[in-house]
């Protein structure tokens, strides 16, 4: 091993923002001349792409794990609510009971498999394309920016296709699944009117864009001078705000499932239609509300909050003298494991301490 690379009495590596300011800069503009390059160790280098894309996946699976629980409690209560099987109240403790007396069961029912791989697909996809959006604008020497015109396009629509597909599967299933007559006479399921899946798709996208689009934007339109803490209400406040539109867009979907009306009068299925949704609007939106405050409120935040951790722990061992990112260690999910426990109990504010291993 180079001496250089050697931390032999194994002490706390203290590393300042100034240093890691320095080094991005470095990165961004190209090597150090004259002085400069003295503060900067030989050879160092942006973090690995591969790594970044390791983590977001890891991140957002683990983060989606954790939320997916209350997330699954509420659609299905939801669709129970819709198809008129069960009440919002009665379908959530029902479901919360099973959650606590039974984990390992709930954990394995379709119902949650399916919310869990919706949610972690999604986040994982929008964490992926930030990191490749940011390593393109890296290696062009571009400003590192997320808000740039293209690359905010390229991560709504990867994002909200992978949202939207994934989540009009779980629709799909859930209805399905909870319906009154789950099945025909035949047997067969009963098939999802093309309506139901565009009006499911609008409610998607407007839930992608105040969850991984907007709260960036509204983020920089507010007073406070801490940026992380614009951020955190914006990631809060913005989803929420949504759910006004969206939970409508959701019952109705439902309602044209659970009720065709193909033999009524048009004017009078639109009076239905209406009922239907002055009758359900405060309970659902309620519902999908205190939905997303884990799904994407909290979910959100701590994702954010863990994804810039693992990107501030990749700069520091790549830039340290005592941490050889490439060498004769190999980093991985134990690091992750490591960068999320320091995140967690450390103000990401103050300098970053770091022990030295080999």
């Amino acid at each position: 091993m180079n001496p250089t690379m050697e931390n032999p009495t194994k002490q706390p590596l203290v590393f300042s923002s100034e240093s890691k300011a320095r080094y991005c800069t470095a990165i961004l503009t190209g090597p150090p001349t004259g002085d400069e390059s003295s503060t900067l160790t030989h050879g160092t280098r942006p973090s690995n792409l591969g790594l970044k894309l390791a983590g977001d996946a890891v991140i957002g699976t683990g983060v989606t794990f954790m939320v997916a629980p209350f997330l699954t409690i509420v659609d299905q209560a939801i669709t129970q609510r819709a198809s008129g099987t069960n009440t919002i109240f009665r379908s959530g403790m029902q479901s919360l009971q099973k959650m606590v007396t039974s984990p390992i069961a709930f954990v394995k029912s379709p119902a949650f498999l399916y919310v869990w791989a919706v949610y972690a697909t999604t986040y994982s996809v929008a964490n992926g394309l930030k990191t490749l959006v940011e390593h393109q604008e890296q290696k062009s020497s571009r400003k590192r920016d997320d808000s740039s015109s293209l690359g905010k396009a390229a991560i709504f629509l990867g994002t909200s296709v992978t949202n939207s597909s994934a989540s009009i599967l779980k629709d799909r299933a859930f209805a399905q699944m909870f319906a009154a007559n789950a099945a025909t006479t035949t047997g067969l399921a009963r098939q999802v009117p093309v309506a139901s899946y565009g009006l499911w798709m609008t409610r998607d996208l407007i839930g992608v864009g105040s969850s991984f689009v907007l709260p960036d934007m509204v983020a920089q339109q507010l007073p406070f001078e801490d940026e992380q803490r614009n951020r955190d209400i914006s990631q809060l406040c913005v989803p929420i705000a949504t759910q006004l539109v969206a939970g409508p867009l959701h019952l109705l979907g439902l309602d044209l499932f659970n009720r065709p009306m193909q033999d009524m009068p048009w004017k009078h299925q639109v009076l239905e239609r209406y009922h239907c949704l002055v009758n359900g609007y405060g309970a659902v939106v309620g519902a999908r509300i205190a939905r997303i405050i884990p799904g994407y409120g909290f979910g959100g935040v701590l994702n954010t909050k863990l994804r810039d951790g693992w990107r501030d722990y990749l700069v520091e061992r790549d830039t340290a003298n005592g941490l050889p990112f490439f060498g004769d260690r190999v980093l991985g999910i134990p690091d992750l494991v490591l960068m999320t426990l320091h995140s967690l109990s450390q103000d990401r504010s103050a300098t970053l301490t770091l022990v030295a291993t080999k």
